[in-house]
Parts: structure tokens; sequence; C-alpha cells
């Protein structure tokens, strides 16, 4: 569970990252008295188990958020086994962990946060499970842990006690018709049955909202049974999945899965990686259908042919007439060429589109450059398409969605260095840009850092990405020499602009040396 490689796998449509506030405004608040004390009290387990039964619930709530900050797992315990309340809310007691800008571009930033999410909803998973089995005076009943990853190994934990549950349940009623059927006939000696049972007997069904990471057959095989008896009414555990993240499972699987997930919770679907191809999302597409609640699709990676397969055409067409609240969409890799349409039956704009490695044709962005999406997309995705020969209309497309981009991927669309001035200046009316990438696309140097120091004028963008010329030499020139050529050139642009007082960050791929990150404090250099 340590390889960051799988911890970095949490981003996309399904992980919306916050691109309102760029800063962690903690650092500029004072700690109120109430939370200093918490943060006091969470670092002694038994000191916190006093206090969570002698303070009034609301103070409650202040020891969960610094233990659940300063990650103290036993006094994590101590708190669920004398929970006050019957709901605890994760969004409400911790950050979100894709709050930060960094989580787009920095790996090292997203493996870090997630790895703290995964960490906290693992042991909140935990704790609440065992305090019920050690019959603590909790009165917690809801635990909801959306919006963090949980990965594969709390999910198949989760499943099997609602499977346990069950089973227990089915025993108790099956020992007491026994024993109520001897206590009516006369028997030499009585005798009744009892049994323990792992879960305490309560009236109501404890209930854990999670969202699940799968991409193992044995995991999906506990899930499937959990779900299943989560629509029972004799279940007292039960699992609701908001977010399903299935990759690796093959279209069966994936297919069982979405017909026992209840459509009223289910709000974000990935199913990369799946094989589907057209035939496998034709099968799949009454599912989706169902799945009304939807707000974040992907169906990256599972080379749909769209534009010859008029069949899973008409069908995703169907599929995103019956989604009104999608807001997030992925298709890369999937071969749309011409057939861009099938979006048009989502009457929402989209919020977040992905395009990467769809082959798209002049049809396709045409459609893009009309259509409502492009008045309301922020983050917009076309990377890995040839658009070098339609530069004049993707700058089009970009000068008309200049109020609401945010970020703006161009990555390896064989732009080369006649295209890089339209494209920059068409880049320079996006007042509210944050990320632009242009990285794989075959610029020269000059012309390059140059227009570096021209897109650091927008006031709002935090990080520009691109590539080192293919030229370059193995031997990189020192990254010292090449930050102080970068702020001399933005100094020059900026000699005649007002620049925020911001940290801009440049991001360059060497062929050899790896990325280079320039992290450039705009206030610093000399106008």
């Amino acid at each position: 569970m340590d390889d960051p490689s799988f911890f970095c796998s949490f981003r996309g449509a399904v992980y919306p990252v916050s691109l309102e506030s760029t800063t962690n405004n903690r650092e500029n608040q004072f700690e109120s008295l109430v939370d200093l004390c918490a943060y006091k009290i969470v670092q002694d387990a038994t000191q916190t188990l006093h206090a969570v039964q002698n303070v009034p619930p609301e103070i409650c709530i202040n020891l969960m958020k610094a233990a659940l900050s300063c990650g103290r797992d036993r006094a994590i315990e101590a708190l669920i086994s004398h929970w006050p309340l019957t709901v605890m809310s994760l969004r409400k007691l911790a950050p979100d962990p894709f709050r930060s800008f960094k989580c787009l571009y920095d790996e090292e930033h997203l493996y870090t946060e997630v790895k703290h999410g995964v960490r906290i909803t693992t042991g909140l998973a935990h704790a609440f499970v065992e305090s019920l089995k050690r019959r603590t005076p909790t009165k917690l009943k809801h635990l909801d842990l959306t919006g963090y990853p949980t990965v594969e190994m709390i999910v198949q934990y989760l499943s099997f006690h609602c499977q346990l549950s069950l089973n227990e349940s089915r025993q108790k009623r099956m020992i007491t018709a026994y024993n109520k059927l001897c206590s009516n006939h006369e028997c030499g000696e009585k005798k009744d049955y009892n049994m323990y049972e792992t879960l305490p007997d309560a009236e109501d069904s404890y209930i854990i909202k999670l969202n699940a990471f799968l991409n193992k057959e044995e995991t999906v095989m506990d899930l499937c049974k959990a779900l299943k008896i989560s629509k029972s009414p004799d279940s007292r555990f039960k699992l609701q999945v908001h977010s399903l993240d299935a990759t690796c499972l093959g279209e069966a699987r994936v297919h069982i899965l979405l017909e026992l997930l209840d459509p009223q919770f289910l709000t974000h679907v990935r199913l990369q990686y799946n094989g589907l191809g057209s035939d496998g999302v034709s099968r799949l597409a009454p599912a989706l259908s169902k799945l009304t609640n939807l707000t974040a699709l992907d169906l990256s990676c599972n080379n749909i042919a769209i534009s010859s397969n008029q069949a899973a055409c008409d069908r995703l067409q169907q599929v995103f007439r019956s989604l009104p609240y999608l807001r997030r969409l992925d298709l890369s890799n999937s071969r749309i060429r011409n057939k861009l349409k099938i979006i048009d039956g989502l009457k929402t704009p989209l919020q977040y589109l992905k395009l990467a490695g769809c082959s798209l044709c002049e049809a396709s962005l045409n459609f893009l450059a009309s259509s409502h999406h492009l008045q309301g997309v922020t983050e917009l995705d076309l990377s890995e398409n040839s658009l070098g020969q339609h530069c004049v209309l993707i700058c089009g497309m970009i000068r008309s969605a200049r109020s609401n981009i945010l970020v703006l991927e161009l990555q390896e669309c064989n732009f080369t260095n006649v295209h890089l001035e339209q494209l920059v200046y068409s880049c320079l009316q996006l007042r509210n840009l944050k990320l632009l990438n242009l990285s794989c696309n075959d610029f020269y140097w000059e012309p390059l850092i140059n227009s570096i120091a021209r897109l650091s004028c927008l006031l709002d963008l935090l990080v520009f990405k691109a590539t080192y010329p293919l030229n370059t030499p193995e031997e990189p020139t020192e990254k010292e020499v090449e930050h102080r050529h970068i702020c001399e050139s933005i100094s020059t642009h900026s000699a005649s602009w007002r620049n925020r007082d911001r940290l801009f960050t440049v991001i360059l791929h060497h062929p050899y040396a790896g990325d280079r990150v320039f992290d450039i404090q705009l206030k610093n250099i000399v106008m």
C-alpha cells in the first residue's frame, strides 16, 4: 500500500481538486483556545477517554478534529468508543485531501495527501467496527467516509462484517424459534440455547457510507454480497457506496457491480482499464442509464471505438441523456474522431472535460467550439490529439472560453514554433487561468522562454508546463543558470505590468534529466 503509483492514481474526473482556494489558510488563522486544548488532550489516549466522557458533545467534535489532524490512532479509538452523537461525517472533521491545487501537478504532494486520507478512513472504519464488537457505550450509528479514499482492504473488511452480521441474525432467529418451540412442548429436561453476536443488537441499522476502490476479483465478490445484504430489511450493518473506482476487473464484474449499487447514493464512477470496448459499453449502457444521480463519469482507457460503431455511439448518447447532473466526464483514449456530438445530450454544461488521445477531427472541434459546454467548462484537456493543423480553431475556442477556463491541457498536440505565438496570444485572454500545460510540443528554447515571461503576466496563472526542445543536450544546463534566464526574461516583459505577489511555478520536462521545477516568487524579481 506504500506504492506511490497507487496513491497517485486518485486523480481525474471522479477526484475533483478544489480550484477556488490555492493556499492553505490554516497557517494564517489563530487557533481558538478550545482547539489548542484539544490538540494537547489527544496526545494522550487516557486523557482523551476521560475528556469524551465529561465534556459537552460539541467539544468532542474539536477533539476528533485534533486527533485526525495529528494522526493519534488511540485517541481516535477512545473518541469513537464513547461518541455522543448518532452521526459522524468525515467531511466536517478533516480537510478535503484534494483541497490543494498542487494535487493537479505535484505527484509527491498528491501522494502525501491521499496517503493521509487513506490512513484516516482506515482508522475510523476499523475503530467503529471494533467499538461495536466491544459493546462500548458509543451512540454512533452512521459513519460517513465519503469524499475520502478508501483502500480495497477496508472495503473487504467492511463487506465481511456486513455478511457476518446477517448470518448471525439469521442464526439467532433460528435459535429463538427453536427455544420457543421447545417451551411449547413438555420436555423432561428443558434447555435454552443462546449465541454470542459479533455486533450488538439494535433497533436501527449501522450504516457506513464510503468511496470504494476496487481492482481485485475477491473484493468485488465480497462487496457484491455486502451490497445485496444491505438492501435486505433484516440487515443490521449496511454499506452505501457513493463513489466507485473499479479498474482492471473486466466487463462481467463491472456489470454485476453496477446492477447491485444503489443509484440513489452513487454519484461518481470510474471504470478505467476494464477492456470494455464498444460492445462492452453497449451492454453496460442500460445499467449506466439507471445511475441518474451521477455527477462524474470516467470511461477512459477502454478502447471504445465510438466513431466506427454506431450502436455504441447511440447507446452512449442515450446514457448521457439520462444523466441530468453529470458535470465531469473523461472519455480519453476512445476513438471519437467526428462523433463528439454524443455529449450534446448533456443539457447542463460540463465543468470538467477530458478528451485526451481521442483522435479528434475538425468536425468534433467545431462542435465543441459552438457547444454550450465550452461556456461552462473550467478544466479542459485535449492532449494527445493532432491539433497543429487546427491551431486557428483551437485558439478561437480558447478565446471563446476566456471567462471560465481555469485549467487547460494541450500536451503532445503536434504544436510547433509556428503555432506558439497564436497559442500564447489566445491564452493571455484567459483571465482566470491557473494552469497551462503545453508539454511535449516542439518549441524552440528562446521563444519558449519568451512565452513563459509573457504568460507570467496573467494574474492568476500559477503553473506552466512545457518540454525542453528536441535538440536539448544530454547534459542539461545548470538549473540555477536556467532559473536566472527565466527570471530575467520575466523581468523584461513585466516592466510595465503590475504583477500580483505570487509564486509562479514553471515545470519543464527534460528528456534525460526528468522534470525540472522552477519556483519563481514574482515579487522578488527586480522590475
